[in-house]
């Protein structure tokens, strides 16, 4: 008996610490974020990021500025001071991140690293085992002014060189890139196809999940470290929240646009399950959807019933839509939902997809009858379920416009499947089938 409340004490010490970590972490920890702000020294350029709405600069980069650098590391302390009347400008260029502004750079941590200014202590950010501080605390060596106008930050000290005034500019040659893990790279133009197909992605929302609190507080993290958020009562969705996915197969038609348009209009997400063989009829339609947001998944290449054909007719069937959706928008579907809803393992295998049916058949294509299709949907709809529609009917058309506004005002939120997925289980497994949310 001893024993077990000897464990079960371990056990708490472990869960609490591991608790006041997230805890802490939460308040003094984060992401320095790309900055559209200039920051110079006597009109020379430093590299500026954002922390918590405040301009900061690394320690280290200060020593080619005029400032002599001394880290203690029994004291874990970096000291800043004046060196001298020597300038050394990087031989790289620096580069104000105007388009990438707000997006992550790199994670922070406020605890383990001091710093002092002239023997004055200042606020230090332990940014990956760099130091950083606020740019505006060097006011202790000249005259920090900021411009409204041209979004800069400028520290003027006397007895440096004054350098010719030059403006930062966006580096044209590069793209940022992020992983699951919260790492960034900034990489060639060139390089980026090889770094997508190793885990790197170009969009900070591939890799970033929002996560909720009971008490209305809510935070965006990296993917890695959703479970840990989980474990200690953060939600992948608003407590309360109720969210369902729309779904229209056998497009596009000339009557996906109006749906589009009311989408649009609501900030709403709909999934389009496409026929390949008639994408690029409707190249605009598909372009749209992909700018909008909307997930575009495949519905084959010409409605064949999959579990008829060989495995490759079936191969056939996968790529000639995945090219037809990519050569649009510049990447395939990873969704399959097989006409007729008739699937079996060799689908499963081939097309190595989510296969998405559905919990609430509204039957628009035998009705044909908007008012029908409404009160189905109105009548039938729970949080989690997955919406059949066919956005090749005037009527469904219709009957999603009027949907809509209604749904959201009974609470629900529409997003495509693979948000819906996310916010409830986790995300998809590709070859699984998934007919509800819950």
């Amino acid at each position: 008996m001893k024993r077990s409340i000897v464990l079960l004490l371990a056990v708490i010490v472990v869960l609490s610490g591991f608790f006041n970590i997230i805890a802490d972490n939460y308040g003094a920890a984060g992401y320095t974020l790309y900055s559209d702000i200039a920051a110079y020294i006597n009109n020379y350029p430093i590299q500026a990021y954002n922390i918590d709405g405040e301009t900061v600069v690394l320690a280290s980069d200060l020593k080619n500025y005029g400032f002599d650098i001394s880290w203690n590391a029994q004291r874990r302390a970096v000291s800043i001071a004046r060196s001298g009347s020597t300038v050394i400008i990087p031989q790289t260029d620096v580069y104000r991140n105007a388009k990438r502004a707000g997006q992550y750079h790199k994670k922070f941590v406020l605890s383990d690293i001091a710093a002092e200014i002239d023997g004055i202590p200042v606020k230090c950010f332990n940014i990956e085992n760099r130091a950083a501080i606020y740019f505006k605390d060097l006011d202790r060596f000249g005259k920090v002014e900021w411009n409204a106008k041209t979004r800069a930050i400028t520290l003027t000290v006397e007895g440096l060189p004054i350098g010719k005034e030059t403006e930062t500019r966006e580096n044209p040659d590069v793209t940022l890139m992020y992983a699951m893990d919260g790492r960034t790279i900034v990489v060639g133009n060139d390089d980026v196809e090889a770094y997508k197909n190793v885990g790197w992605y170009t969009d900070i929302s591939d890799v970033t999940s929002t996560l909720y609190a009971n008490d209305g507080r809510s935070i965006t993290v990296f993917r890695d470290e959703i479970a840990a958020y989980l474990k200690v009562g953060w939600f992948r969705t608003r407590p309360g929240e109720k969210m369902i996915a729309l779904t229209f197969d056998d497009g596009p038609s000339r009557f996906t646009g109006a749906i589009l348009d009311q989408l649009e209009r609501y900030n709403s997400k709909a999934t389009f399950f496409v026929v390949g063989s008639r994408v690029g009829a409707f190249s605009d339609v598909i372009k749209r959807e992909n700018e909008l947001g909307m997930a575009i998944g495949s519905h084959s290449w010409d409605h064949s019933k999959l579990t008829k054909l060989s495995k490759t007719a079936l191969l056939e069937q996968k790529n000639k839509t995945n090219n037809a959706i990519s050569a649009i928008t510049g990447s395939g579907t990873s969704l399959l939902r097989p006409p007729y809803g008739a699937t079996n393992q060799s689908i499963s295998e081939v097309f190595g997809m989510p296969i998405i049916l559905w919990s609430v058949d509204t039957l628009d294509w035998k009705t044909r009858d908007k008012d029908t299709t409404v009160r189905t949907v109105m009548n039938s709809v729970k949080d989690g379920d997955i919406v059949l529609m066919h956005d090749i009917y005037k009527s469904s058309a219709d009957a999603a416009i009027e949907l809509i506004p209604k749904l959201i005002d009974a609470g629900y939120k529409l997003v495509t499947v693979e948000e819906l997925a996310e916010a409830k289980l986790g995300g998809l497994t590709p070859g699984q089938k998934y007919s509800t949310m819950r």
